[in-house]
């Protein structure tokens, strides 16, 4: 992924193989849309750092969604990746909670990045933890 995108597609529980996947068109009066911004921070060797925004909260949004625009996570073989990796790496590092009118409720919520995935954008994309978090600061201002 080279470029940002926004994603707009319906999506459906296969309860049979517990996946989400694309609705066929009428399928369902009752089905609610999905949208995922998508934002690529740094790019190396087939892999992507990428920053995702949510506008809904659908079950396996992320994973579906990049599954089904070509870009499925690397080690989610659940929704196709070819990758040697075991696992895939999924951080919620921002919560923004600004639409909420809560007292004593922050406007965002941050979390640190898990050191093994500051290992991982460390060894694949050859990025530092100072650089990982610059662009994680450098996304939230254009938010």
């Amino acid at each position: 992924l080279s470029e940002p995108e926004s994603w707009t597609d319906t999506l459906e529980r296969d309860e049979k193989q517990k996946t989400t996947v694309l609705a066929e068109p009428l399928s369902n009066n009752s089905l609610k849309s999905a949208r995922t911004d998508v934002w690529p921070l740094a790019c190396h060797e087939g892999f992507t750092f990428a920053a995702i925004r949510l506008f809904s909260g659908r079950t396996h949004q992320i994973r579906a969604h990049s599954s089904i625009h070509g870009y499925p996570l690397s080690g989610d073989r659940k929704y196709g990746s070819r990758t040697d990796l075991q696992y895939y790496f999924l951080h919620a590092w921002m919560l923004d909670l600004s639409f909420l009118t809560l007292p004593m409720l922050p406007e965002q919520i941050q979390a640190p990045v898990p050191p093994e995935f500051l290992f991982f954008l460390s060894k694949r994309l050859c990025l530092s933890e100072k650089e990982v978090y610059s662009l994680l600061q450098s996304y939230t201002k254009n938010f």
